[in-house]
């Protein structure tokens, strides 16, 4: 469900763009009179589901948002509709489980805006820069470039490993969309998926599910959207500063997001025939076992069978991701051959190491 790698794919109608920039002035309006007489920038990139903006202000009295701001310089205000909104309860979550490498929220509300319902959050701002502004998209990539990304790895298993101790003091449910239907989401990519391949694998899965290999797995805070575009990194040594974006979130079994791993090993590029394609460091091999090995050191008691069972739980992440498409946020489609979904299908083959070497692909334009 990748809605924003398929925007590579399709361009939105004119329309449905107006549509858009008119929304975006309509909120700035709003934003602008209700932080008066704080600074509202937009952010240069926003996200398919919000509208984000950075406050600048001393200590001053908003109240017309009912904001009240005390000795804060800066910070996120975001605008999201109704059926984006982020649960106040799973950004309080995230925020416990990993500190500062999450956004605190300061206040969240309903508003109305020219008869449209809107969530209003206001969020700490996290320091540093989106990791897709500075990811390599090539192959072989240079020695600082390795060395920034060994960071960038040690970062990610310490994120991971937050999650997991956690859980040691707590006892979760997978009782969110995706946590309560993964057997059946399962069932339905092991007959659907465009590929005999893919559809032997997601049934695979199904019956290692069915068997208990994850129920030995910590069910733990897992982030929805774990894209480079939501990872913060420091610019000079790719250190990370935070995650971003918590509205997707749920308890899932440890390791459902280590898609968001694979994906930071490499990066998506277009074949011979123009066609979307995942293409792997050189180093990604080296760089993943970095990040075992830092997993494993922050992991207490581990021991072979976690490691096949996490190995599940991240195919079976892959599966669910980018086995579904995002539809504007429904995620019920099983993604096909069309052309529409081929960024989806060409991470899904290649993330689980089931590609074909060739598609045809339909269109449905």
């Amino acid at each position: 469900m990748d809605h924003s790698a398929q925007q590579l794919m399709i361009e939105p109608a004119s329309n449905a763009k107006h549509d858009e920039h008119e929304e975006h002035k309509r909120i700035l309006r709003y934003v602008q009179r209700a932080c008066h007489p704080a600074t509202v920038s937009m952010v240069k990139h926003q996200g398919a589901c919000s509208t984000t903006f950075i406050v600048s202000t001393t200590s001053t009295d908003i109240s017309n948002a009912g904001i009240d701001q005390v000795n804060i310089s800066r910070s996120v205000l975001q605008i999201r509709p109704v059926r984006f909104q982020i649960s106040a309860e799973i950004a309080r979550a995230a925020r416990d489980v990993h500190g500062e490498l999450a956004p605190g929220l300061l206040l969240h509300r309903s508003i109305v805006i020219h008869g449209t319902q809107y969530q209003l959050l206001r969020m700490s701002l996290l320091s540093g820069s989106r990791f897709d502004e500075l990811q390599p998209a090539c192959r072989i990539i240079d020695q600082k470039s390795i060395e920034r990304m060994e960071v960038l790895m040690s970062g990610m298993a310490h994120f991971f490993a937050q999650s997991w101790q956690e859980a040691d003091s707590c006892h979760h449910k997978c009782d969110g969309k995706i946590g309560r239907s993964i057997p059946t989401r399962l069932r339905r990519l092991a007959e659907e998926l465009p590929s005999a391949a893919l559809r032997r694998l997601a049934g695979r899965c199904l019956d290692d599910m069915q068997a208990g290999l994850l129920d030995i797995l910590p069910v733990v805070l897992t982030h929805g959207d774990l894209l480079s575009s939501n990872i913060m990194v420091d610019e000079q040594r790719w250190k990370l500063r935070g995650v971003i974006d918590w509205a997707e979130a749920e308890y899932l079994p440890f390791g459902m997001a280590l898609y968001g791993v694979e994906r930071l090993l490499g990066y998506m590029s277009t074949d011979k025939e123009k066609l979307p394609c995942f293409v792997y460091y050189d180093c990604a091999d080296e760089l993943r076992e970095l990040f075992w090995k830092q997993l494993i050191e922050w992991l207490p008691d581990f021991h072979g069978q976690l490691r096949t069972s996490i190995e599940l739980s991240k195919t079976v992440g892959v599966l669910l991701w980018h086995g579904f498409a995002w539809d504007d946020g429904k995620i019920d489609r099983v993604i096909s051959d069309s052309i529409e979904d081929a960024v989806d299908l060409a991470y899904l083959e290649t993330l689980t190491g089931e590609k074909k070497s060739q598609h045809h692909f339909v269109s449905m334009l």
